[in-house]
């Protein structure tokens, strides 16, 4: 397991973003914490990735499925990590939000 964190994203897709936010906060399973007062949603998403070929993973990307193509939401570059045959990889976004 690897545990990449950064907030420096190569592609940012606002609206889209802010939109799908949205979306997966109305199915109503995501919690509220409260920090100084102030209430904030932890919205936190699971993505798979299966691998048929030995490779270099330079990015993680964050998809959407807008009228049944992927629209990229979110990226962020890294130093990579080696793939191989039968590797699956879950690349776990965690985004944390003021609740109006």
């Amino acid at each position: 397991m690897t545990y990449l964190e950064s907030t420096k994203f190569s592609d940012l897709n606002l609206s889209s973003l802010e939109s799908f936010l949205d979306f997966e906060t109305s199915r109503g399973s995501d919690p509220i914490i409260t920090i100084d007062e102030t209430q904030f949603q932890v919205i936190r998403r699971v993505q798979s990735q299966s691998f048929n070929s030995e490779g270099l993973v330079p990015s993680t990307v964050l998809l959407d499925n807008v009228d049944e193509k992927p629209l990229v939401l979110a990226r962020f570059a890294h130093d990579g990590y080696s793939v191989v045959p039968g590797d699956t990889i879950e690349s776990i976004w965690t985004f944390v939000r003021s609740v109006s």
